[in-house]
């Protein structure tokens, strides 16, 4: 079970404006991202959900972004990318409580036609067994 937010081991997380936890919830593996989704932060995000979409045989993943204070349009191609990763394999991603200015960038972009967009995660059947590890971090177990 995670504690927090990931950091390296005996240490402070990173400085690069944002932080990342991954837990499973409801068949889904999600994605807490808090802080900044901009230049800087974007290949950490794109490791993080790329550890998640390989942590499932059928990836389904959800982004919690209610968190983020700036987005750009590098989250938004990390968003996408994962996305086509995802739907590719038929999987599912969903993103969960996006900020005013996260909504006003999907808007602007038309990308809100695309992705499932909700203020709660939805629940799904659990097939699969738990992944202990995705990474270095470690995820919550399924929920019954």
């Amino acid at each position: 079970m995670t504690s927090g937010f990931s950091t390296p081991a005996g240490g402070e997380p990173p400085d690069y404006g944002a932080r990342f936890r991954l837990r499973r919830q409801d068949g889904y593996v999600v994605v807490e991202v808090s802080g900044d989704l901009d230049l800087h932060s974007a290949p950490h995000f794109n490791h993080h959900l790329g550890e998640a979409i390989r942590s499932q045989a059928l990836p389904h993943v959800a982004v919690e972004l209610s968190e983020v204070s700036f987005f750009d349009t590098s989250g938004l191609n990390s968003v996408i990318v994962a996305w086509k990763r995802i739907k590719a394999s038929g999987g599912h991603l969903v993103l969960v409580r996006p900020t005013k200015q996260i909504s006003s960038v999907l808007r602007i972009t038309g990308m809100d036609r695309h992705f499932d967009v909700t203020d709660t995660l939805p629940s799904m059947a659990i097939g699969e067994e738990p992944v202990a590890q995705i990474g270095d971090v470690a995820l919550d177990e399924p929920t019954a």
